[in-house]
């Protein structure tokens, strides 16, 4: 998994695919390698899938603070504020680690400002982007905080 979080970490996105999808195919409790394979999704514009790969990751593990988080930026994206705030919530009650907190906090007063019929891909983006950078400190967590933020 190590070459999908390189990978995933210089943005080649489809490569990381691959090998999040091989570690999943080897270790189907990699919750993390689910998650990280939805931001990829997301950040190669196919937000449908990102969203199938975050509920798997919620069905595995219910309170996995990075899927809920982005399964809310998912939601803001499409502009349905009120139910990306409801995730944003579920992540911040799911014991998120401190790096995360800041980020989160952030998505949930943008969130709760925006009309549901407007999505701000590109102010989510340049979240996720921020959020990223934090992620070589967040990684022993499980998932990074992509566009999200990856496990």
């Amino acid at each position: 998994m190590a070459l999908a979080d390189i990978l995933f970490d210089t943005g080649n996105w489809s490569e990381a695919i691959v090998h999040y999808r091989s570690a999943v195919r080897h270790d189907s409790t990699l919750v993390s390698a689910i998650v990280d394979q939805g931001v990829c999704y997301y950040n190669l514009s196919q937000p449908e899938v990102a969203e199938r790969l975050f509920r798997l990751a919620l069905a595995r593990e219910p309170h996995q603070p990075f899927a809920l988080y982005n399964l809310g930026i998912v939601y803001e994206q499409r502009g349905s504020a009120d139910k990306a705030l409801e995730f944003f919530h579920q992540a911040l009650e799911s014991s998120p680690p401190e790096t995360m907190k800041p980020a989160l906090l952030e998505a949930m007063q943008r969130a709760s400002r925006r009309p549901a019929s407007k999505p701000l891909r590109s102010t989510i983006r340049a979240s996720a982007s921020a959020l990223s950078r934090g992620r070589a400190k967040a990684r022993s967590c499980a998932t990074r905080l992509p566009c999200l933020f990856p496990s």
